[in-house]
């Protein structure tokens, strides 16, 4: 389950670092 979750915080760091460079473009 801790497995899970750790790979579903480094989904949400991607998407968050995504949307940051969308806004800046």
């Amino acid at each position: 389950m801790e497995r899970g979750r750790r790979r579903e915080r480094e989904r949400e760091a991607l998407k968050r670092e995504g949307k940051k460079e969308r806004m800046r473009s």
